[in-house]
């Protein structure tokens, strides 16, 4: 007996030892598996996909508006409206009145106011002038003051004389009208430059 027991223990020393190692080789293989290189190359990591974006709603186009057909331009009248047809125009306010009045009244009459009178006498009541157009006229040292009767009929005469009268500068005359009546007559006063004529 004595000679086996030293045989037995040896051989369960071994036995542990055996089974010990066993124990640890079995726990340690997946790990070295595991950390063992693959032969096999590495796959590609794959991108990872980023999260989809938002994407905005459809926008509509502008709508598309049709220009409006261009209005064709107004062409002017061919032929203007003729006087006859619309009518004389009645004389109106206008020039330097306040002015040239204050001068007729702040002056005396002049010593040859009598020959400046018979020329626009002359000039208002000649044979082709309508009767009644001029109504009085009185000078004085600088200006003359005129009453007219306008009427239609007068028309072409009054204008004709009013341009002698200016001698080709307004300023020589100023007329104060009043509005015209049912029979489309205008009372005139006109007041006058004796100037305008110079030595006439």
């Amino acid at each position: 007996m004595r000679s086996r027991r030293p045989a037995l223990i040896a051989a369960l020393l071994v036995l542990a030892v055996v089974l010990w190692w066993l124990a640890l080789g079995g726990r340690d293989r997946p790990e070295e598996l595991s950390a063992a290189p693959s032969s096999e190359p590495a796959a590609a990591p794959q991108p990872v996909a980023a999260p989809p974006a938002s994407v905005p709603a459809p926008v509509a186009p502008p709508a598309v508006v049709a220009p409006a057909p261009a209005t064709p331009a107004l062409e002017p009248e061919t032929e203007p409206l003729q006087p006859s047809a619309a009518g004389p125009i009645p004389p109106d306010t206008r020039g330097f009145v306040a002015a040239l009045e204050e001068v007729y009244e702040s002056s005396p009459r002049a010593a040859d106011a009598r020959k400046s009178e018979a020329e626009l006498e002359r000039l208002f009541r000649g044979e082709r002038v309508p009767p009644g157009l001029l109504r009085s006229v009185s000078c004085r040292e600088h200006v003359c003051r005129l009453e007219l009767r306008w009427t239609p009929e007068h028309a072409e005469v009054y204008e004709r004389a009013m341009e002698e009268l200016t001698a080709g500068n307004a300023k020589n005359l100023a007329t104060r009208a009043d509005e015209p009546t049912g029979s489309g007559l205008v009372s005139v006063e006109a007041f006058w430059r004796r100037a305008a004529w110079g030595d006439r």
